[in-house]
């Protein structure tokens, strides 16, 4: 904490005497002081400089009076206010306790009695207060004191006292009145009334948290949260702690609805409702689990977003725009945010850097847009209805190539015909090249293609495993990402040889590793650029070409939104050197969850993480997961009970776990910085090294599938040279039987009746009788990934549409092998559009047949995109003096 100001020290002598700083908000800076008078301790805070140069002093201490005749047990009083040699100030009773914010900070989440007492008698406080006449317009954790286990409320009237005063001169404080965590969405939309109704809504988001561990909305940026709370429903308290009863559950549902008229009438309605074990709300809880609602509140957004973005200090908002060449954010229409669900880049910058085509969603549509860097708005580029993935721009920015179904076409950007010219699936990357062709990687990276965009041919090259390519030069592709996130060069007069680029300077003595990261990008012919995985945009150069190592990294820019399983980054980079890129963060980071047989949502007793792999132990009591590290993924044991974890081994790449039917023994695959992969088996209760089961050769994407038994180890393969493995662990060394059979996902029944698989490279769940393999049935050409359950319930994987992603739908159905064909009929289990896909199986289902998934509480909607003119000489300046 600083020093008190002298001046103001000096201002004040006469009735305090400043002792030191406190702490700071977004009004005021807080002073623990000796009232001299009344010999006690006191809280003077005053007013920012910038806020108080434009509040009048006699108007700003008229209206604070009002607060000063408020007397309850549960608000802080206001003991003095006034103005000296030009600061304005306001004196409370100093409280020798913490804040529900430092509370919370320490605890993460109350205890369900504890939360809803002090939630209670917050409303009671709020309840006189709006009686009589004065609303607390900044509910929130940092303005709630505990004092001997009792809340009391702090600030109480300050916020309409500094609205008052300022008149409409707010946005020129470029400051905020409202947290926007707890703002309701008429303060999001700048209305001018505010009613009781308002901090109701923020008292329910304090609740929330209080229960949930965070606030309803949360997001990267002040500007996302607010649109957040605009437009999308608060997920249901329930589905983050289960415990919280049915009636405080329906009331922070009610409290939080977006209408005021749909909340609850008072604050002392809000109280007893949370007392009322039979309370339930009006409409379901369960209903806010469901897809986004359009609100009557778009309609003001548009209007009030720049005003909006003013006042959260500094958001450009689509009215803001500047043409200097400071970092600035550039915002996109309310109705047309740039749509980030799924694996690839979503926007391109054109060659100058003037502007930006983009994925918008607009309603349950996804289209390209075009937004002006420098000046101008956003529109659409016609007949690009249903495009995905990233837009690539011709060499002259006049026409864009973007992907639409299966179909790759081209369109010029001020509309016109649209023209198809290749069928394409799993677009990956991609560039239009200054001789006319495209080159872009597709089939989940096992090929490179350069279309002719005045024929309409191309020409496919099968390559080794590579993500996110970029076009190094005529020869050589530089790769990386998907579930092999490290930087590699693939020489296309060989594919099938992957190079991988090795660090060197980590320190001294070490050997060189393989780069780790995703979406790398080769600048100059030296400088890469890359995203860690935890959304750093990162540097380094190329120090020697014929052995492809590199010197060392440094960080760039901090919270790119990085997608998930593929490691694609939102960003791009212009011609003169300008960055672009939507703030966000690591899609991969997700929380566990559970699907009861009733359909009810549960999170599992996990923090988020970026969980790659997982597996529940037979008794359901443990949970063995695949975390990615920084610098590497680490194999985990969750103890679900007593909230504890254990890691057992560490690796470049290990494959999702497989529990030994006595849940005492745990078999996976790892990948040690090598072209082999190894099956290998751990005593959780023995210490050392690992068994080697098994080795094998040149087959990315190995994976062990199962324990048929405690003599059968199923694994399967990504190739078809290697096909399916039968492992017996009981023996030494421990047998292998190949079966004629690429089962990629492959799942034996309980009854040991049937094998459930997807075969490589196609998709679709095929059902086939074990071990004979004598009788094939199709179960769903659409599904993925199946899984059995208890009594052979066979859960799969498909997809759904959503406003022009794919999002997952979960499905079930009974195999009776008494009948004459043996798939029964088709049942949705679940459906949820925040599914995060995590690389390999990205679901599980317990003895008990629940399901579980990943579920990501990253935002799929982009409001703004940032950008840094002079980046990239920034960049070079940064990495050649770390590597000098």
């Amino acid at each position: 904490m600083t020093e008190p100001p002298p001046k103001l020290s000096a201002a004040l002598a006469d009735r305090y005497r400043i002792e030191r700083e406190l702490g700071q908000g977004g009004m005021a800076t807080v002073y623990l002081a000796e009232d001299l008078k009344h010999k006690r301790k006191v809280a003077v805070k005053v007013l920012k400089p910038e806020l108080a140069a434009v509040l009048g002093a006699e108007r700003f201490v008229v209206e604070i009076t009002t607060t000063a005749a408020l007397q309850h047990p549960h608000i802080l009083p206001l003991f003095d206010s006034g103005e000296a040699d030009g600061f304005l100030y306001y004196v409370m009773p100093f409280i020798d306790g913490e804040t529900l914010r430092a509370k919370l900070d320490r605890e993460t989440q109350l205890g369900v009695d504890e939360a809803v007492r002090i939630a209670s008698d917050v409303a009671g406080a709020l309840d006189y207060a709006h009686r009589n006449g004065v609303v607390h317009r900044d509910i929130k954790p940092e303005n709630i004191l505990i004092h001997e286990g009792r809340p009391m409320v702090a600030d109480f009237g300050i916020a309409l006292a500094v609205s008052a005063a300022a008149g409409g001169r707010m946005t020129e404080t470029g400051l905020s009145l409202g947290t926007p965590h707890y703002m309701s969405p008429e303060q999001a939309t700048a209305e001018k009334e505010i009613s009781g109704r308002s901090a109701i809504y923020s008292l329910g988001s304090v609740l929330y948290e209080m229960l949930a561990g965070d606030p309803p909305h949360t997001g990267s940026s002040a500007q996302q949260i607010i649109m957040k709370i605009i437009t999308e429903p608060a997920t249901a308290v329930t589905q983050f702690r289960k415990t919280v009863p049915p009636n405080v559950a329906a009331a922070v549902a009610k409290s939080l609805e977006k209408l005021p008229a749909d909340r609850f009438e008072s604050s002392a309605a809000f109280a007893r409702a949370l007392a009322d074990k039979s309370f339930r709300a009006d409409v379901s809880v369960d209903s806010q689990l469901n897809g986004i609602q359009a609100s009557a509140l778009w309609k003001p957004v548009a209007a009030v977003l720049g005003v909006v973005a003013l006042a959260m200090g500094g958001l450009a908002g689509w009215a803001l725009l500047r043409t200097d060449v400071s970092p600035r954010d550039v915002g996109l229409p309310p109705t047309a945010p740039v749509q980030l669900a799924g694996q690839f880049r979503s926007f391109a910058v054109s060659h100058n850097g003037s502007f930006i085509v983009y994925v918008a969603r607009v309603g349950e549509n996804t289209q390209l847009w075009q937004r002006d860097l420098r000046g101008g708005e956003a529109r659409q580029i016609p007949g690009t209805d249903g495009a995905v993935g990233k837009p690539l721009l011709s060499p002259d920015d006049a026409r864009l190539a973007f992907q639409s179904g299966s179909d790759f076409k081209i369109v010029a950007r001020d509309g016109g015909t649209v023209t198809t010219v290749a069928q394409v699936q799993d677009p990956q990357g991609g560039e239009w090249l200054p001789d006319g062709k495209i080159f872009l990687g597709e089939l989940d990276g096992r090929v490179v293609r350069f279309i002719d965009t005045a024929t309409g041919t191309s020409r496919d090259i099968t390559t080794f495993y590579c993500l996110i390519p970029q076009l190094i030069d005529a020869d050589h592709v530089l790769c990386g990402g998907g579930a092999q996130k490290y930087a590699a060069v693939i020489d296309l007069r060989q594919p099938l040889v992957k190079s991988g680029l090795r660090q060197t300077g980590l320190a001294q003595g070490d050997r060189p590793s393989l780069l780790l990261g995703s979406d790398f990008r080769l600048i100059d012919d030296r400088y890469l650029v890359y995203l860690s995985t935890d959304g750093t945009l990162m540097g380094t150069r190329i120090e020697n070409r014929d052995s492809l190592t590199v010197g060392r990294s440094v960080p760039l820019t901090r919270a790119v939104r990085r997608s998930a399983y593929s490691g694609t980054g939102q960003y791009d980079i212009t011609d003169d050197g300008t960055l672009a890129y939507v703030p966000g963060v690591n899609a991969d980071v997700g929380r566990l969850v559970r699907v009861s047989r009733e359909g009810r949502i549960d999170s599992l007793p996990m923090d988020a993480a970026a969980y790659l792999r997982f597996t529940p132990s037979p008794d359901g009591g443990r949970m063995a997961v695949v975390l990615e590290g920084t610098q590497h993924q680490e194999l985990k044991v969750h103890d679900l009970q007593a909230g504890t974890s254990e890691t057992y081994d560490t690796g470049f790449y290990i494959g999702a776990p497989a529990w030994s039917p006595d849940g005492r023994s745990l078999a996976y695959v790892k990948n040690d910085d090598s072209s082999q992969e190894q099956v290998l088996l751990r005593q959780l209760d023995a210490p050392g090294a690992p068994r080697v089961l098994a080795t094998v050769n040149g087959a990315p994407g190995t994976q062990v599938s199962q324990f048929i038994s405690p003599t059968r180890l199923l694994v399967g393969t990504f190739t078809r040279d290697v096909g399916t493995l039968l492992i017996d662990p009981t023996v030494t060394p421990a047998r292998v039987d190949t079966v004629v059979l690429t089962s990629f996902f492959g799942s034996v029944s309980p009854d040991g009746r049937w094998i459930a698989y997807q075969d490589v490279g196609v998709t679709g769940v095929i059902l086939r009788s074990w071990p004979a393999l004598d009788r094939r049935y199709l179960v769903d050409p659409e599904g993925t990934e199946p899984r059995w359950g208890a009594n052979n319930e066979l859960h799969y994987l498909s997809q759904y549409r959503t406003a022009g992603v794919m999002a997952a739908s979960f499905q079930r159905v009974v195999i009776d092998p008494g009948a004459a064909s043996p798939v029964g009929r088709r049942e949705l289990v679940a459906r949820d559009s925040r599914f995060n896909d995590t690389p390999g199986w990205s679901h599980a289902v317990t003895s008990r047949s629940e399901l579980m998934y990943l579920q990501s509480p990253a935002e799929n909607l982009g409001y703004y995109v940032r950008v840094l003119p002079g980046w990239v000489a920034d960049m070079k300046r940064a990495v050649d003096e770390a590597n000098r």
